[in-house]
């Protein structure tokens, strides 16, 4: 085996130029997958904090069919040892309850259809970046029974109403107890998050106010919350041991376009490495060949003095494993260092940067994932070994007398 490896090693030094020449293809080929692959998921991981983080959060808990079908009775009672019990998990960052209802919308003689979300502006603001979105005036305070009650519009609604600060607005819907859920609030802020859903139909309002307005004392219709770490969601759910009636969703569910965005996405990248990693294996079995079309005198002697065809083959595929060894590990120590770098300086992505929901993201970065720095280098080294088979086999073939002639 030593003797395998010593004369694999040795064979690179014959053809300096060939060997150079197939190291930087497999140097260039492992940093531009190890660099593709991380920032492909460094943008996919900001993608997904992005749209979380500004109103959907990580994951949400429902009460049975409440995701596909909103409905005022559909609610969660007695919350508050769930809520208590999730804020107490390590792997729950922050939790948030919310009360949603449809309603109107009026302002003089103008009226507009609404979400009315409810939320607990503390909680809220751990969880979602909705609080930064307000564009004028301010997020919704905790306060006493005897201030206005306090209601922030979407930018579609102020527009629709011709809504400024400190208007007083009337909102009229249906309440749990099928009585008419009216009452009046004042304009304490205007928010302005990119989300067209949002802005265009969104209302916040305390929580308090809204289970009081809703005759949902007690209830609420989701926990939205978010995970110490986005890899822990699907864990998470699995975790949890929830009433029967009650329903976890991770963002992949609650978002499922995202998710779909983001497969088709990362289909389209290992279309790409598949393209390198064939131009690799191409580069090395080129190599390979030629070692040993130049050398089939020399392995003909070796095999004529007895040589096993099994020795053949692991000198063969011994230069192939230092070529590909010297030249992956190269390229990973590379992608690693240039990876490192774009988290200190970061990749612009334009002139302007994106803007969704109170978050902006101007630049990007890649990271060193475990399928960046793991999976795919081990996967180059396999593939280029796979490559010298074909030559390696050859060798093993050979008879010894015309290998000599040809030679």
């Amino acid at each position: 085996m030593r003797e395998v490896v010593t004369i694999g090693l040795r064979n690179l030094a014959r053809r300096r130029a060939r060997t150079a020449l197939t190291l930087g293809m497999i140097f260039f080929g492992t940093l531009l997958i190890v660099f593709g692959v991380g920032l492909g998921e460094g943008t996919y991981a900001d993608l997904i904090e992005l749209a979380t983080r500004s109103w959907a959060g990580h994951f949400q808990i429902t009460a049975d069919d409440y995701q596909d079908k909103p409905s005022l009775f559909t609610t969660i009672d007695d919350y508050t040892p769930l809520l208590t019990e999730l804020e107490q998990n390590e792997e729950v960052a922050a939790v948030a309850p919310r009360v949603e209802s449809a309603g109107l919308l009026a302002l003089g003689n103008r009226t507009t259809g609404v979400l009315a979300t409810g939320v607990d502006p503390i909680k809220e603001n751990k969880v979602t970046t909705v609080a930064k979105t307000v564009r004028e005036g301010e997020w919704l305070r905790a306060g006493g029974e005897d201030e206005a009650l306090p209601i922030i519009l979407g930018s579609g609604v102020a527009k629709r109403l011709r809504a400024k600060l400190g208007d007083e607005v009337s909102f009229v819907g249906q309440a749990a107890d099928g009585s008419i859920a009216a009452d009046l609030f004042t304009v304490t802020g205007i928010m302005n998050s990119g989300m067209l859903e949002v802005d265009s139909a969104a209302v916040m309002i305390r929580l308090d106010d809204a289970q009081e307005l809703l005759s949902l004392k007690g209830r609420i219709h989701k926990i939205v919350g978010i995970s110490t770490s986005i890899s822990l969601v699907d864990e998470l759910g699995s975790s949890l041991k929830l009433p029967g009636n009650l329903h976890y969703r991770g963002w992949k569910a609650v978002m499922p376009q995202l998710a779909q965005t983001i497969k088709s996405d990362r289909a389209g990248l290992w279309l790409f490495n598949l393209i390198l990693l064939a131009v690799v294996a191409l580069g090395v079995t080129n190599t390979i060949s030629m070692a040993v079309i130049e050398r089939s005198r020399e392995l003909g002697v070796m095999s004529a003095l007895g040589t096993t065809p099994a020795r053949l083959v692991g000198i063969v595929l011994g230069e192939a494993a230092w070529l590909s060894i010297i030249g992956v590990g190269a390229g990973l120590a590379a992608g690693i260092g240039v990876n490192l770098l774009t988290l200190k300086w970061e990749i612009p992505i334009g002139s302007e940067p994106i803007s969704y929901g109170g978050i902006e993201i101007a630049s990007m970065h890649a990271t060193n994932t475990v399928e960046a720095v793991i999976y795919w280098p081990a996967i180059i080294l396999l593939f280029a070994l796979i490559a010298a088979l074909p030559p390696a086999i050859r060798t093993a073939r050979m008879r010894p007398a015309e290998a000599i002639r040809e030679g």
